[in-house]
């Protein structure tokens, strides 16, 4: 029955989300990056200077929420009409230090997209690539972390 609410809920914004995200039968939240990276190169030889929310198909280390936080029917549209579509333009930064994202899973667990938000600089990230907008609806999206509770919310 969930997925046949997430289905239409699919189905009800495919105009506003054209091709992104991949069709997916659950969303949930996560909040990360608490550890601030060292400026000592990792093992593989690389300074980070953010830790991904994924990185070789899994959550990365610095996840908090590890199980993420689920969305409902409801939460999952404000979340597409949030980063997708036209909003009203706000400022940005260069920053890029996100604690918050949205994973969005296949039938099988398998993630098929993700958004990656830092509320510092204002900007966003997403893979795969493809996703349409010029501005995301930040508020929407601090409204969203907060009903879910995400640790280290704005």
């Amino acid at each position: 029955m969930r997925a046949l609410v997430v289905l239409l809920v699919i189905g009800s914004i495919s105009a506003v989300a054209a091709s992104w995200p991949p069709p997916f039968t659950e969303v949930c939240g996560y909040s990360y990056n608490r550890i601030k990276p060292s400026s000592t190169p990792d093992q593989t030889g690389r300074v980070r200077m953010y830790y991904p929310l994924f990185e070789d198909g899994r959550l990365t280390e610095t996840v908090i929420n590890k199980g993420g936080a689920r969305l409902s029917a409801n939460q999952i549209q404000r979340l597409l009409t949030a980063i997708t579509g036209t909003h009203p333009s706000h400022l940005h930064a260069r920053c890029f230090d996100p604690h918050h994202g949205f994973v969005f899973y296949d039938a099988a667990r398998k993630p098929v997209a993700w958004i990656e938000v830092c509320f510092e600089c204002g900007n966003t990230r997403s893979w795969p690539e493809g996703r349409k907008v010029e501005e995301d609806d930040m508020e929407a999206l601090i409204a969203l972390c907060k009903e879910l509770k995400l640790p280290h919310t704005p």
